[in-house]
Protein backbone atom coordinates (compact mmCIF):
# COMPACT_ATOMS: atom_id res chain seq x y z
CA UNK A 1 0.00 0.00 0.00
CA UNK A 2 3.14 2.73 -0.41
CA UNK A 3 2.28 5.48 -2.69
CA UNK A 4 3.73 5.25 -6.07
CA UNK A 5 3.19 8.59 -7.45
CA UNK A 6 -0.65 9.46 -6.49
CA UNK A 7 -1.72 5.70 -5.84
CA UNK A 8 -0.54 2.95 -3.89
CA UNK A 9 1.26 0.21 -5.69
CA UNK A 10 -1.42 -2.29 -5.51
CA UNK A 11 -3.16 0.19 -7.75
CA UNK A 12 -0.78 0.26 -10.32
CA UNK A 13 -0.74 -3.68 -10.21
CA UNK A 14 -4.34 -3.85 -10.49
CA UNK A 15 -4.77 -1.20 -13.30
CA UNK A 16 -1.95 -3.14 -15.25
CA UNK A 17 -4.45 -6.11 -14.96
CA UNK A 18 -7.81 -4.16 -15.87
CA UNK A 19 -6.12 -3.33 -19.00
CA UNK A 20 -5.59 -7.18 -19.59
CA UNK A 21 -9.10 -7.48 -19.50
CA UNK A 22 -8.59 -9.81 -16.12
CA UNK A 23 -12.19 -9.11 -14.23
CA UNK A 24 -12.25 -11.35 -10.77
CA UNK A 25 -9.25 -10.70 -8.64
CA UNK A 26 -7.99 -12.55 -5.67
CA UNK A 27 -5.65 -10.82 -2.96
CA UNK A 28 -3.54 -13.09 -0.92
CA UNK A 29 -2.35 -11.23 2.05
CA UNK A 30 -0.97 -11.88 5.36
CA UNK A 31 -2.95 -12.46 8.49
CA UNK A 32 -5.00 -9.38 9.75
CA UNK A 33 -4.61 -7.33 7.12
CA UNK A 34 -7.34 -6.02 5.73
CA UNK A 35 -5.98 -2.57 3.91
CA UNK A 36 -5.93 -3.81 0.82
CA UNK A 37 -9.47 -5.22 0.65
CA UNK A 38 -10.91 -1.69 2.41
CA UNK A 39 -8.82 -0.05 -0.48
CA UNK A 40 -10.71 -1.54 -3.26
CA UNK A 41 -14.01 -1.66 -1.48
CA UNK A 42 -16.55 0.08 -4.11
CA UNK A 43 -17.58 3.20 -2.01
CA UNK A 44 -20.27 5.45 -4.04
CA UNK A 45 -19.93 8.51 -1.63
CA UNK A 46 -16.34 8.44 -2.57
CA UNK A 47 -17.18 8.18 -5.85
CA UNK A 48 -20.13 10.90 -5.53
CA UNK A 49 -17.30 13.09 -3.33
CA UNK A 50 -14.76 12.69 -6.02
CA UNK A 51 -16.77 13.77 -9.25
CA UNK A 52 -18.20 16.86 -7.47
CA UNK A 53 -15.02 18.00 -6.30
CA UNK A 54 -13.31 17.22 -9.68
CA UNK A 55 -10.92 14.70 -7.91
CA UNK A 56 -11.89 11.26 -10.00
CA UNK A 57 -9.12 11.57 -11.70
CA UNK A 58 -6.84 11.30 -8.75
CA UNK A 59 -8.65 8.57 -6.93
CA UNK A 60 -8.34 5.75 -9.05
CA UNK A 61 -11.43 3.89 -11.15
CA UNK A 62 -13.34 3.25 -7.83
CA UNK A 63 -16.53 2.24 -9.39
CA UNK A 64 -15.56 -0.84 -9.84
CA UNK A 65 -18.94 -2.82 -10.12
CA UNK A 66 -20.04 -0.76 -12.58
CA UNK A 67 -16.94 -2.20 -14.92
CA UNK A 68 -17.42 -5.53 -13.82
CA UNK A 69 -14.96 -6.27 -11.74
CA UNK A 70 -15.23 -8.24 -8.55
CA UNK A 71 -12.69 -8.28 -5.35
CA UNK A 72 -11.83 -11.61 -3.29
CA UNK A 73 -8.94 -11.66 -0.45
CA UNK A 74 -7.92 -14.90 1.38
CA UNK A 75 -5.52 -14.81 4.16
CA UNK A 76 -2.00 -16.37 3.52
CA UNK A 77 -1.05 -19.12 5.82
CA UNK A 78 0.82 -22.10 5.73
CA UNK A 79 -1.23 -24.99 5.10
CA UNK A 80 -1.44 -27.98 7.30
CA UNK A 81 -0.32 -30.19 4.24
CA UNK A 82 3.30 -30.86 4.77
CA UNK A 83 3.86 -31.28 1.02
CA UNK A 84 2.92 -27.68 0.38
CA UNK A 85 5.65 -25.79 0.10
CA UNK A 86 6.16 -22.53 2.08
CA UNK A 87 6.46 -18.90 0.53
CA UNK A 88 4.62 -17.61 -3.34
CA UNK A 89 3.89 -21.18 -3.70
CA UNK A 90 1.67 -21.09 -0.73
CA UNK A 91 0.36 -18.42 -1.50
CA UNK A 92 -0.37 -19.74 -5.32
CA UNK A 93 -2.02 -22.82 -3.58
CA UNK A 94 -4.18 -20.09 -1.51
CA UNK A 95 -6.13 -19.66 -5.03
CA UNK A 96 -6.92 -23.10 -6.35
CA UNK A 97 -10.20 -23.21 -5.32
CA UNK A 98 -10.63 -19.48 -6.61
CA UNK A 99 -9.20 -20.46 -9.91
CA UNK A 100 -11.89 -23.21 -10.55
CA UNK A 101 -9.76 -25.35 -12.56
CA UNK A 102 -8.89 -22.46 -15.15
CA UNK A 103 -5.82 -20.51 -15.75
CA UNK A 104 -4.90 -17.52 -14.39
CA UNK A 105 -2.32 -14.98 -13.51
CA UNK A 106 -0.45 -14.23 -11.13
CA UNK A 107 1.51 -11.06 -10.20
CA UNK A 108 4.10 -10.17 -7.64
CA UNK A 109 3.12 -7.46 -5.14
CA UNK A 110 6.78 -5.66 -4.96
CA UNK A 111 6.57 -5.78 -8.61
CA UNK A 112 5.39 -3.46 -11.10
CA UNK A 113 5.67 -3.40 -15.17
CA UNK A 114 5.20 0.16 -16.64
CA UNK A 115 4.38 0.21 -20.29
CA UNK A 116 2.10 2.21 -22.35
CA UNK A 117 1.91 -0.59 -24.82
CA UNK A 118 -1.38 -2.21 -25.87
CA UNK A 119 -1.84 -4.93 -25.21
CA UNK A 120 0.78 -4.73 -22.81
CA UNK A 121 3.23 -7.35 -21.11
CA UNK A 122 0.37 -9.06 -19.23
CA UNK A 123 -1.81 -9.22 -22.37
CA UNK A 124 0.51 -10.56 -24.34
CA UNK A 125 1.47 -13.19 -21.73
CA UNK A 126 -2.41 -14.31 -22.09
CA UNK A 127 -2.35 -14.63 -25.70
CA UNK A 128 0.44 -16.85 -26.18
CA UNK A 129 -0.75 -18.47 -23.06
CA UNK A 130 -3.99 -19.69 -24.71
CA UNK A 131 -2.64 -19.87 -28.28
CA UNK A 132 -0.43 -22.30 -27.37
CA UNK A 133 -2.44 -23.84 -25.35
CA UNK A 134 0.55 -23.84 -22.53
CA UNK A 135 0.47 -25.11 -18.80
CA UNK A 136 3.06 -21.60 -17.71
CA UNK A 137 4.12 -18.31 -19.54
CA UNK A 138 6.41 -16.48 -18.26
CA UNK A 139 7.16 -12.85 -18.48
CA UNK A 140 11.02 -12.89 -19.43
CA UNK A 141 12.93 -9.24 -19.70
CA UNK A 142 16.87 -9.19 -20.77
CA UNK A 143 19.57 -8.50 -17.20
CA UNK A 144 22.90 -7.06 -16.96
CA UNK A 145 25.32 -9.96 -16.22
CA UNK A 146 25.95 -8.52 -12.47
CA UNK A 147 22.80 -9.31 -11.13
CA UNK A 148 21.89 -13.08 -12.14
CA UNK A 149 21.99 -13.90 -8.51
CA UNK A 150 18.97 -11.58 -7.98
CA UNK A 151 16.95 -13.51 -10.57
CA UNK A 152 15.32 -16.55 -11.84
CA UNK A 153 17.03 -17.38 -15.26
CA UNK A 154 15.28 -18.90 -17.93
CA UNK A 155 16.97 -21.29 -21.01
CA UNK A 156 14.98 -20.84 -24.43
CA UNK A 157 14.44 -23.93 -26.28
CA UNK A 158 17.16 -24.53 -28.87
CA UNK A 159 16.06 -22.88 -32.29
CA UNK A 160 14.09 -20.24 -30.73
CA UNK A 161 13.27 -16.97 -31.95
CA UNK A 162 13.67 -14.12 -29.10
CA UNK A 163 12.10 -11.96 -30.67
CA UNK A 164 8.85 -14.09 -31.23
CA UNK A 165 5.71 -13.31 -29.46
CA UNK A 166 6.68 -15.94 -27.52
CA UNK A 167 9.05 -19.09 -27.25
CA UNK A 168 9.46 -21.92 -25.89
CA UNK A 169 11.62 -22.45 -22.32
CA UNK A 170 13.93 -26.01 -21.64
CA UNK A 171 14.81 -24.71 -18.12
CA UNK A 172 14.35 -22.19 -15.21
CA UNK A 173 17.27 -21.97 -12.94
CA UNK A 174 16.65 -20.19 -9.53
CA UNK A 175 18.87 -17.25 -8.87
CA UNK A 176 22.44 -19.22 -10.73
CA UNK A 177 25.99 -18.07 -9.58
CA UNK A 178 27.53 -16.14 -13.01
CA UNK A 179 29.52 -19.13 -14.56
CA UNK A 180 26.27 -21.29 -14.50
CA UNK A 181 23.43 -18.63 -15.72
CA UNK A 182 21.62 -20.43 -18.69
CA UNK A 183 20.86 -16.91 -20.10
CA UNK A 184 20.77 -13.24 -19.71
CA UNK A 185 16.75 -13.48 -19.65
CA UNK A 186 15.27 -13.33 -16.17
CA UNK A 187 11.75 -13.74 -14.62
CA UNK A 188 9.96 -10.41 -14.41
CA UNK A 189 7.11 -11.46 -11.74
CA UNK A 190 4.46 -11.91 -13.89
CA UNK A 191 2.87 -15.30 -14.54
CA UNK A 192 0.46 -17.12 -16.58
CA UNK A 193 -0.84 -20.64 -15.31
CA UNK A 194 -2.89 -24.03 -16.02
CA UNK A 195 -4.21 -25.68 -12.89
CA UNK A 196 -0.76 -28.66 -13.43
CA UNK A 197 0.81 -26.18 -11.51
CA UNK A 198 -0.95 -26.88 -7.96
CA UNK A 199 0.30 -30.70 -8.51
CA UNK A 200 3.90 -29.63 -9.25
CA UNK A 201 3.89 -27.49 -6.37
CA UNK A 202 2.73 -30.33 -4.16
CA UNK A 203 5.49 -32.36 -5.93
CA UNK A 204 8.09 -30.20 -4.14
CA UNK A 205 9.37 -31.21 -0.12
CA UNK A 206 9.56 -29.06 2.67
CA UNK A 207 13.22 -28.60 2.86
CA UNK A 208 13.94 -28.01 6.59
CA UNK A 209 11.04 -24.79 6.22
CA UNK A 210 12.94 -23.01 3.96
CA UNK A 211 11.03 -21.55 1.67
CA UNK A 212 10.93 -22.77 -2.13
CA UNK A 213 10.18 -20.34 -5.15
CA UNK A 214 7.46 -20.45 -7.59
CA UNK A 215 10.56 -21.28 -10.36
CA UNK A 216 11.06 -24.80 -8.66
CA UNK A 217 7.34 -25.92 -9.43
CA UNK A 218 7.87 -24.11 -13.12
CA UNK A 219 10.83 -26.38 -13.75
CA UNK A 220 8.95 -29.33 -12.61
CA UNK A 221 6.02 -28.38 -15.56
CA UNK A 222 9.64 -28.40 -17.68
CA UNK A 223 10.77 -31.42 -16.66
CA UNK A 224 7.28 -32.87 -17.09
CA UNK A 225 7.03 -32.26 -20.45
CA UNK A 226 4.65 -29.70 -20.08
CA UNK A 227 4.69 -26.55 -22.74
CA UNK A 228 6.55 -23.96 -21.32
CA UNK A 229 6.47 -20.46 -22.91
CA UNK A 230 8.53 -16.79 -22.45
CA UNK A 231 7.41 -13.76 -23.45
CA UNK A 232 9.60 -10.71 -23.74
CA UNK A 233 9.28 -7.22 -22.34
CA UNK A 234 9.74 -4.55 -24.82
CA UNK A 235 12.74 -2.49 -24.64
CA UNK A 236 10.55 0.65 -23.50
CA UNK A 237 8.76 -1.21 -20.61
CA UNK A 238 10.06 -0.65 -17.23
CA UNK A 239 10.40 -2.82 -14.36
CA UNK A 240 10.46 -1.54 -10.93
CA UNK A 241 11.29 -4.00 -7.67
CA UNK A 242 10.05 -2.57 -4.66
CA UNK A 243 12.40 -4.68 -2.47
CA UNK A 244 14.76 -1.85 -0.76
CA UNK A 245 14.11 2.14 0.25
CA UNK A 246 16.45 2.63 -2.62
CA UNK A 247 14.42 1.00 -4.95
CA UNK A 248 11.40 2.94 -3.89
CA UNK A 249 12.59 6.00 -3.74
CA UNK A 250 13.79 5.46 -7.45
CA UNK A 251 10.39 4.27 -8.36
CA UNK A 252 8.80 6.98 -6.94
CA UNK A 253 10.55 9.23 -8.90
CA UNK A 254 10.37 7.92 -12.19
CA UNK A 255 6.53 7.73 -11.55
CA UNK A 256 6.66 11.28 -10.60
CA UNK A 257 8.21 12.58 -12.96
CA UNK A 258 6.06 11.04 -15.83
CA UNK A 259 2.96 12.23 -13.90
CA UNK A 260 1.00 13.99 -16.84
CA UNK A 261 0.01 16.56 -14.22
CA UNK A 262 2.84 16.70 -12.10
CA UNK A 263 5.28 15.57 -14.09
CA UNK A 264 7.17 18.69 -16.10
CA UNK A 265 7.23 21.07 -12.19
CA UNK A 266 8.94 17.36 -10.89
CA UNK A 267 11.07 17.31 -13.67
CA UNK A 268 12.81 20.65 -13.01
CA UNK A 269 13.16 20.24 -9.01
CA UNK A 270 14.66 16.97 -9.94
CA UNK A 271 16.98 19.65 -12.41
CA UNK A 272 17.42 21.97 -9.84
CA UNK A 273 18.67 19.95 -6.66
CA UNK A 274 21.35 18.23 -9.19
Amino acid sequence: MLPLGKHPIIQHIFDEMVISNLEEFLFISSRNTNIIANHFDSNLDLVCHAEKTGGRQDSGNLDYAGCSISFFQSRHHLSSDISIPAGICTAVCSAESFVNNEHFVVACSDTLIKSERRPNLTHRMIDVHLKYKAACTVGILLVPSEIYSKHGIVYPASGEDLNAEGFLLDDIVQQPYLDRAPSRLAVSGRYVFAPEIFHEIRKLALNNGSEFGINDAIRGLIHSRHVVHGVRMHPDEARFVIDSHESYYKAFIDFARTDPECGVAIQHYITTCV
